[in-house]
Order: C-alpha cells, then structure tokens, then sequence
C-alpha cells in the first residue's frame, strides 16, 4: 500500500535540504530521503517505547593497568570464571 502525502517545510529545514540534496552524489530524491528520515523517527520512537535512550556521549572506558592478573584473566576468563563461582 502506498500512501501520498503533502509536506511543508519551513524556509531552513527546506534550506538545510537543498544543501544537503546539493553536496551529495548521486542525489536521492526528495521521497527516499523523507522515507529514511521517517523511518529512522519511528525506529528511534519504538525503542523510547521499550526504555531504551539514546546514550548521554561516547563511551569513555579507562583502561586498567596491566597486570599478570588481569592478563591471566583476559586469556583464561572461563576458568577464571569457574574457579570463582
């Protein structure tokens, strides 16, 4: 089933577009890039749905400093885990 619609768009979100149409090769047509746009909003608005937020910044991860422990452990992590229970 196709669905036609009528879309008004504001001076800079129709601005934002004609650069965006501009600088990109091949360009898509107005309708694949209002059907991606659309997809992505509803794809993100199911996942709001189940709890799951965007996240607040990158993930930031320090490294510990490595040890003969932490080395035995990131080669052997099944037996580590099995000496542990």
């Amino acid at each position: 089933m196709i669905k036609r619609a009528t879309v008004t768009l504001t001076d800079e979100v129709a601005k934002d577009l004609e650069d965006y149409l501009a600088r990109t090769t091949p360009t898509p047509s107005f309708t694949a890039v209002v059907q991606t746009a659309l997809r992505q909003f509803l794809a993100q608005q199911k996942l709001e749905s189940l709890g799951f937020r965007p996240a607040a910044g990158p993930l930031r991860i320090t490294p510990a400093e490595p040890t003969l422990v932490l080395r035995h452990v990131a080669e052997q992590h099944d037996q580590f885990l099995a000496d542990h229970e």
